[in-house]
């Protein structure tokens, strides 16, 4: 199988090849399965280990819903130094969880978490990832749902393409914009949207 520096999870088929504990697919979204008209508690979805190129950073996004009294963690593993790591947690996310930033990092500290990024110090970097997402609620009559999940790494060693800027204008929804001025509209060129940040 070719490795590739990112891979994108969603749908139904893909979801489906992932270990499923106490979830459920529904509409191409992993949901908290249920029983007689019930959502469980806790599940959780464990995705295939997946191989990629010698790696030196690790980012990984999610897209999920978390409505009153229910809650998504995702957490990752890394394999280095032919051996994989503990999972480590990207943290807790619910509307009434207090949201922060989470450090962790491998017995030997050569992989470490800081925040949303992964680094991996051991010679050689990293050359497999695999992904869990923990589902909970605390009313039976709602669950999370998560539609997507995606993983990105920089590799160790990589090549400058030469050629000429591309799409250096970024097209942003409005209300990414409306905490900053209105009056940018809808584009923003990508100094302006580093300094706005």
């Amino acid at each position: 199988m070719e490795q590739r520096n990112n891979l994108v999870l969603q749908g139904t088929e893909t979801f489906s090849r992932g270990q499923l504990d106490n979830v459920a697919l529904e509409s191409g979204s992993i949901v908290l399965d249920s029983a007689a008209g019930r959502y469980l508690q806790y599940g959780s979805y464990t995705t295939p280990e997946f191989a990629m190129p010698a790696f030196c950073n690790l980012n990984v996004s999610w897209n999920a819903h978390a409505p009153h009294n229910t809650m998504v963690e995702v957490r990752c593993r890394v394999y280095a130094g032919n051996a994989w790591t503990g999972w480590m947690s990207f943290g807790k996310w619910a509307p009434d969880y207090p949201r922060c930033s989470v450090n962790a990092q491998s017995e030997d500290g050569m992989v470490f978490l800081m925040g949303d990024t992964v680094t991996v110090a051991t010679p050689g970097g990293g050359t497999g990832v695999q992904l869990q997402v923990n589902l909970s609620s605390n009313d039976d009559k709602v669950t999370p749902a998560l539609r997507l999940l995606a993983a990105a790494v920089r590799p160790v060693t990589w090549e400058k393409q030469k050629g000429h800027p591309i799409n250096r204008r970024l097209y942003l929804p409005e209300y990414c914009l409306s905490a900053h001025d209105p009056s940018f509209g809808r584009e923003m060129d990508l100094p302006l949207v580093m300094a706005a940040s």
